[in-house]
């Protein structure tokens, strides 16, 4: 049985440049002067890390950096840059994800709105939302290794010039999560 994170919302999309961390951001500059967000960043591929690289935890299976250089392009700095509170990048295989993220919820503390991207979380906790970006110029691949134990709350089309979705109808509320106002 997964645990339930009514905090987190969850985006993943159909691979690389789908368009997960421009959504990311644009939900993070929507409710950054409101609501103060956490976001998190997971890869299953191990990055070489650089010198400036604040690492709060490097195990034998998992390597957790917490953001705070706004002034590069990498997806967890522009998500700093577009005004999230604190920014986790997680590098960590599939099977270590629970555990890796647990600590992350340690960090982030209890009733505060966490936005994440990533593919393989959905099949470790059930987050309040769970949005899926299709990028329209690329197929969706078939679920082989990537099998989500959950289908998506909303498939978001991105045609590289905008998204089938209105971030005004993301809704946070304390004590309930997020959720999609209809």
């Amino acid at each position: 049985m997964k645990p339930d994170f009514p905090t987190i919302l969850l985006i993943a999309g159909n691979g690389q440049n789908s368009g997960k961390t421009t959504l990311v951001c644009s939900i993070i500059s929507h409710f950054a002067e409101k609501q103060p967000l956490i976001a998190v960043k997971v890869s299953p591929h191990f990055h070489k890390l650089t010198e400036q690289a604040h690492i709060l935890e490097k195990t034998d299976n998992y390597i957790l950096v917490e953001e705070f250089n706004t002034d590069r392009s990498k997806d967890s700095s522009l998500m700093l840059q577009a005004g999230a509170q604190r920014v986790f990048f997680l590098l960590a295989g599939d099977d270590d994800l629970p555990g890796a993220f647990s600590r992350i919820m340690e960090f982030a503390g209890d009733n505060q709105p966490v936005i994440c991207e990533s593919g393989g979380l959905i099949n470790v906790l059930n987050p309040g939302l769970f949005l899926f970006v299709h990028n329209v110029q690329k197929e969706i691949p078939a679920n082989g290794k990537n099998k989500r134990t959950r289908l998506p709350d909303r498939i978001i089309r991105n045609d590289s010039t905008s998204f089938s979705f209105n971030i005004n109808d993301l809704v946070f509320q304390q004590n309930h999560g997020w959720k999609i106002s209809e």
